[in-house]
């Protein structure tokens, strides 16, 4: 997903802990299983898992800002578990050392000490080198001075070595009177970290990102897209039950970009959202893919406003000043090569980001099949059996556009069963996640069972013959399934 540097990525206040020395003696005394329960939650990105402490509230995260999120549900303390991506090879004393730094620059008063017995409470900062799941690891410890009113005084988290890329963090921030309650719980948790090892989930991951290559490989995308069939026009309605809660409107089409032919879709949904169903969600989008791929745009407009017209000239009313009165966010993007640029307005994340598209790396084959498939080889420096006689290609990324995800069904072979692995950029999250489709046929058609991100939910799709959509299993209560222009154009006209 995005590799910021690992520096900028440990930017969260760093506070600092401390322990009376009779409490470190007690807790010494208490097993992990008397914190913790049984149910073990898990991370399907980097094949992480824990245990959870009792009474707690649990929240999974399928974009990059935290993997899984525990709160306390008497409010004593709130735990994240996130991963941290470097560009460049670091050691786990090197990351410790970047998070102290940026403690120092956030708090100048932040000091760390390397062992909390005796300390008294106003100094107690310290660290301790470990191994937890099996590799180094380090806790740090923080307590500053608590500002006036706040109610969160002190963090502790661990740092934990996944490879010389990747680091697991887990943080967590309470209250300073429940210091010695926390500390063994978040000691508790960290213990029961498991990381799968990262050799056999990427082989996994690489079986199912080979299949998406080969794909792309037996094709030329200029050809595909000329041998595509669109389907000019489709409606289609979201309904809970026999309640229509929402409508999308589809046109695939031929249209030219910055003087580039290729293909456009556009999209128009109306969904009715809230805790109580009292908004429209509206949203007009249109993607571009240039034939030859070297041009990638998308444009998202969304537009909250109240079912009721009444409370919605109420809102406007109040706050005619405000930054958004109108409730309107707008996403514009724009690819070339392996580099997105996204601009957001309307949010309080607007402004300008970049995200790259991860490549696939590592494969070996015989010198004439890379020159054949349009390879440039390298001869690999150290001989193994896997490499003998062989040289080294970077393949092409199976990275899936905006575009192609909406004619995923047209163009993908559905006469046999594969399941195929992309980097796709998931609007809902922000982010460059890992998706995969599983293509399974049947008699009447096929479907396809979708996973949008490794933590989310799987997506369940029949489609006809003739790859058009019969309907989608949004979750257990929603479903989308094709409708008539009537019935769209009367949902939107009810306000």
């Amino acid at each position: 997903m995005n590799n910021a540097h690992l520096t900028s990525r440990f930017s969260l206040p760093l506070l600092a802990l401390g322990l009376m020395a009779s409490a470190t003696a007690v807790h010494a005394q208490a097993k992990d299983s008397d914190y913790l329960t049984s149910d073990r939650v898990y991370d399907y990105s980097y094949g992480m898992s824990l245990l959870l402490p009792l009474d707690c509230a649990t929240q999974r995260s399928i974009g990059d800002q935290y993997k899984i999120r525990i709160a306390d549900k008497k409010g004593r303390y709130t735990m994240f578990l996130a991963v941290k991506k470097s560009r460049r090879v670091l050691t786990l004393r090197q990351v410790a050392k970047l998070a102290k730094e940026q403690v120092r620059k956030t708090q100048p008063t932040a000091t760390t000490l390397k062992d909390p017995d005796g300390t008294p409470p106003s100094k107690m900062t310290w660290t301790r080198t470990t191994r937890l799941a099996s590799r180094p690891a380090e806790f740090q410890y923080y307590r500053m001075p608590q500002a006036t009113g706040a109610k969160l005084a002190f963090t502790a988290q661990a740092i934990i070595e996944i490879d010389p890329l990747t680091f697991a963090v887990l943080k967590m921030t309470a209250r300073n009177k429940d210091v010695e309650q926390t500390k063994p719980i978040f000691e508790a948790v960290a213990r029961s970290l498991r990381i799968e090892d990262q050799r056999k989930l990427n082989a996994m991951r690489r079986k199912e990102v080979d299949a998406a290559v080969a794909w792309r490989e037996r094709v030329s995308l200029k050809d595909l897209h000329k041998t595509v069939s669109l389907i000019p026009k489709q409606h289609f309605k979201i309904v809970e039950g026999k309640k229509i809660v929402g409508t999308m409107t589809m046109i695939q089409n031929r249209i030219r970009e910055q003087n580039k032919p290729g293909i456009g879709v556009q999209l128009r949904v109306r969904i009715i959202g809230g805790k109580n169903h009292e908004f429209y969600f509206d949203s007009i989008s249109t993607f571009f893919l240039a034939d030859d791929d070297s041009l990638e745009i998308w444009s998202t407009k969304v537009t909250r406003r109240s079912v009721n017209p009444a409370s919605r000239k109420r809102t406007e009313r109040k706050s005619p000043r405000s930054v958004n009165p109108t409730n309107t966010v707008v996403q514009t993007a724009i690819r070339t090569g392996d580099l997105i640029k996204i601009y957001n307005s309307g949010t309080r994340n607007k402004g300008e980001r970049q995200l790259d598209i991860p490549r696939i790396r590592y494969k070996f084959m015989t010198e004439a099949e890379a020159k054949k498939r349009g390879y440039v080889g390298v001869k690999p420096r150290i001989q193994t059996e896997e490499n003998k006689g062989k040289v080294r290609v970077t393949l092409k990324h199976a990275y899936l556009s905006q575009v192609e995800s909406f004619l995923l069904a047209q163009i993908l072979p559905h006469d046999r069963a594969g399941t195929y692995g992309f980097y796709y950029y998931y609007p809902h999250v922000g982010a460059v996640t890992y998706r995969t489709d599983k293509i399974v046929p049947g008699l009447d058609g096929f479907k396809v069972y979708t996973k949008l991100a490794p933590n989310a939910p799987t997506l369940k799709s029949s489609y006809d013959p003739e790859g058009r959509l019969v309907e989608r299993e949004l979750s257990d209560k929603q479903r989308i399934v094709p409708t008539t222009e009537e019935v769209t154009q009367k949902f939107w006209r009810q306000n």
